[in-house]
């Protein structure tokens, strides 16, 4: 985890199936890739059947496409992130090699298959895209149910033990000083706090009124800001707010590898070769 980034995002959303443990679950699920997506798709869309007939061919070939020209280099790409863990090593050029990798991916992945996604996009009904939204506005709760509290520090907690887990599943358990400037880190006031939901919500009500719109324009200038910039939307007071809350991870990583003990390094070193073996499995090479 050495890139906490949307791009480091988007990048695990990809590989999110990776995650399940068990090497016969991962067996499984290699093997029915294009259904498990097609459930993803539909859990957030609710898929008519034409929807699905017709989406079902453009997921098998997008799999097939990622498994024989993008696993294979985001393979070695791991390799070297395994090396610089067991070396002790963590500098820029790392988060830069990851950061690339995904950028092309994306950018490769949406090019290649625009014209079918934007197509679905259209597609959906005023009804789905309702469906949609309520399944976003569901994703505020857990932020919207801090502010109603009256102590919102300690409510917060609750959300940051939450990534806190993320970091000790890369890490191994941190150390109380680690763990202490962790939550440092990550805690945010009221005012804070209130911006994330603001500027989730505006992101948010930007995409259900696009889809809503059914202009194949707008529909097209979102899908492409996506393929070039990793962002739906490039309004500025949205991209500032999401670079400072990304700043405040690299500030945050950078200090935690200056502090990482042998143990918490080659906790690390194991779990990018699991990664990585795992990548290996999905294209038949472990």
């Amino acid at each position: 985890m050495f890139l906490r980034s949307k791009k480091l995002g988007f990048f695990l959303s990809i590989l999110m199936l990776l995650g399940l443990t068990g090497c016969a679950f991962k067996a499984i699920i290699y093997e029915h890739l294009d259904w498990v997506v097609m459930h993803q798709l539909d859990s957030y869309l609710d898929l008519s059947k034409e929807q699905e007939l017709k989406l079902k061919p453009v997921v098998s070939d997008a799999i097939h496409w990622l498994k024989k020209e993008k696993i294979p280099s985001a393979i070695l790409v791991f390799e070297k992130l395994e090396e610089a863990a067991r070396a002790h090593r963590y500098d820029q050029s790392l988060n830069k090699l990851l950061s690339d990798e995904v950028d092309k991916v994306r950018k490769d992945l949406i090019t290649k298959y625009e014209q079918p996604i934007q197509q679905l996009l259209l597609s959906l009904s005023g009804d789905q895209v309702d469906y949609l939204a309520k399944k976003l506005k569901k994703s505020n709760k857990d932020m919207k149910d801090v502010l109603e509290e009256k102590n919102v520090d300690k409510a917060y907690d609750s959300i940051i033990k939450k990534q806190a887990k993320n970091v000790v599943e890369w890490y191994g358990d941190l150390e109380d000083s680690q763990e202490e400037f962790f939550y440092k880190s990550m805690r945010l006031t009221r005012p804070q706090i209130e911006q994330r939901l603001a500027e989730r919500e505006r992101i948010q009500n930007y995409m259900i009124d696009t889809l809503k719109s059914k202009d194949e324009a707008k529909v097209r200038t979102m899908l492409q800001s996506m393929r070039d910039q990793g962002e739906v939307w490039q309004d500025p007071v949205y991209i500032k707010y999401r670079n400072i809350a990304e700043e405040r991870w690299v500030v945050y990583l950078k200090a935690l590898h200056s502090s990482l003990t042998d143990k918490q390094w080659k906790h690390l070193e194991e779990q990018l070769a699991e990664m990585r073996r795992d990548l290996g499995r999905m294209i038949g090479r472990e």
